[in-house]
């Protein structure tokens, strides 16, 4: 049993999905706390649908714009505006997320309007280094390294000041390093078995596990090579499974 003051303490992580494209788990998303839904990947909504109460999404948080992070969206837009809760959503990402989500829209088909759009949505398009105050959490944003603007955020807990990271996408970075020493829990990209540019491998991970020992990591967007190879070693969570942190 968690009393109200225990909520506000902790925070509550669903695994929507520990996966990305082109394998048959659901693709990397979350949400926390039962409002925050973050990313909004192409085929997140059928499995959200008996595990979501859309009526307490208060905020939705974007890494970038790559369709495994993205791609439904304009879904989400279609379950938030018609659910009885009448409060509008704040949704947080890089710049041009409205334009973006409008083009999703018309390329579509669906007529659809930044009036109407707003009677739904409340848009912050931030820049890396910006901070955010949701009701529990401030949220702080990171540039990381992927082939496309992308970002990573931080969660500060309010009451505890403990700190979980969601790194996004990335290869091994800067921001990345900072987003670890800032957290006590970190949810990592995990998508290779081989050093890239744009994502990390899990010896990477790994080896930051050894460097930061007091760290809790949980390795997602995490490739079937990856998940066979490293379940043992890697704390991989399962597509469902909620975690408390702080």
């Amino acid at each position: 049993y968690i009393n109200e003051k225990e909520i506000e303490e902790i925070m509550r992580v669903k695994v929507i999905g520990n996966s990305c494209t082109w394998f048959k788990r659901p693709n990397t998303s979350f949400v926390l706390d039962d409002n925050i839904l973050f990313d909004a990947p192409q085929g997140s909504l059928k499995f959200m649908l008996d595990n979501v109460d859309f009526e307490k999404i208060k905020y939705i948080v974007i890494t970038h714009f790559h369709s495994d992070h993205f791609a439904e969206l304009h879904l989400f837009y279609d379950m938030l505006k018609n659910r009885q809760n009448t409060e509008r959503v704040v949704i947080i990402g890089p710049k041009t997320l409205r334009k973006r989500l409008l083009t999703i829209f018309k390329t579509f088909d669906v007529p659809r309007t930044k009036k109407k759009l707003a009677k739904t949505f409340i848009f912050k398009e931030i820049k890396a280094k910006q901070k955010v105050e949701l009701d529990n959490y401030i949220l702080q944003s990171y540039n990381v390294k992927h082939n496309v603007k992308t970002l990573g955020y931080t969660f500060t807990n309010k009451v505890t000041g403990e700190t979980t990271g969601f790194t996004s996408d990335t290869a091994m970075c800067n921001s990345l390093i900072e987003i670890i020493k800032n957290s006590s829990t970190v949810f990592i990209d995990c998508s290779n078995v081989l050093i890239s540019n744009n994502h990390l491998c899990a010896d990477e991970v790994l080896l930051l596990k050894d460097k930061f020992p007091d760290k809790i990591f949980y390795a997602v967007h995490t490739t079937d090579v990856v998940l066979r190879k490293y379940n043992k070693i890697l704390s991989i969570p399962k597509c469902g499974q909620e975690i408390i942190t702080n």
